[in-house]
């Protein structure tokens, strides 16, 4: 389930541009796009795990290879499985072009998204210690294009833990490097989808104010206001407990015995990071109150 998840990561994507869409009021291709990418994204890869599981039995060795962590590759593939089982010639060495076409994409598209954000957040100074003020200038810099050229080599840097997984020593790290990452990814959707329910609710105490004169400009039943969907609240609930039954259950493996410590650690480590910043900006904030 934790590969599935990590596969599904960046989907969102889509929506970091939404600063900079024009004309937010009279089209929607912010929310049209980053919806119809989900559904798109969700119901290919039903559909594929349903074909090929009409072609390949639950326990395969192969298959059971990836669920012990003992080998990861492409070899592992449920769609190379089935074109081997089946006597298809030609068909395993398409899908691992198509592999090695999808891991190139996805890739740039990672590499893009990180210089982006890492550079974003180099041009905030109070987000950074004294000491990598320094640092910090270098990533913000730009060229006469204005591409983030320090931002995208610290970003690719990151790509080199990819050669963990040649050997199976180092795969083994590899797959818990995914497994934290993954963890991680769930955290923050958790956390935008808690932030949200807290927006929406100070949204709709603003817009009951009647001492605002423009208190129906934080009314978001109304047309104009961007990015208006219906059930927004509902689905946030869902998406924030959805996240937080994966978070806790997304490795459920290590709890049978014999118990793992190194695998539990690189599962829920993350979790408890979390919880000791939550606490922190929880702490912030209740001394914030009184001012």
């Amino acid at each position: 389930m934790t590969y599935c998840f990590f596969a599904y990561t960046g989907f969102e994507t889509i929506a970091v541009t939404a600063a900079e869409n024009k004309d937010l009021e009279k089209f929607e291709t912010i929310k049209m796009g980053s919806r119809k990418l989900t559904l798109r994204i969700s119901i290919l890869y039903i559909l594929g795990a349903f074909v090929g599981g009409l072609n390949v039995p639950y326990n395969d060795p192969m298959l059971m290879d990836i669920r012990t962590r003992q080998r990861l590759g492409g070899q592992n593939s449920i769609f190379i499985i089935a074109a081997v089982r089946n006597r298809l010639r030609g068909w395993p060495n398409f899908f691992n072009g198509f592999f090695i076409f999808s891991a190139t994409t996805s890739a740039i598209n990672a590499l893009y998204c990180a210089s982006r954000l890492l550079h974003a957040l180099a041009s905030i100074p109070e987000a950074w210690p004294l000491f990598l003020q320094d640092f910090r200038k270098r990533l913000e810099q730009t060229s006469l294009r204005g591409v983030p050229l320090g931002a995208i080599i610290m970003s690719w840097t990151f790509g080199l833990l990819g050669f963990l997984s040649i050997k199976p020593g180092p795969a083994l790290i590899h797959s818990r490097v995914v497994e934290f990452v993954t963890c991680c990814c769930l955290l923050d959707y958790a956390a935008i989808c808690l932030a949200y329910i807290y927006f929406n609710k100070r949204i709709e105490d603003v817009a009951q104010n009647s001492n605002l004169e423009n208190r129906s400009a934080y009314n978001r039943d109304d047309e104009q206001y961007p990015y208006r969907s219906s059930g927004q609240r509902v689905r946030a609930y869902y998406g924030f407990i959805f996240c937080a039954l994966l978070i806790l259950f997304h490795d459920w493996r290590i709890f049978v015995p014999p118990f793992n410590t190194a695998e539990f650690l690189a599962s829920y480590i993350a979790v408890r990071n979390a919880s000791h910043w939550s606490l922190k900006v929880t702490n912030i904030h209740h001394s914030l109150l009184p001012l």
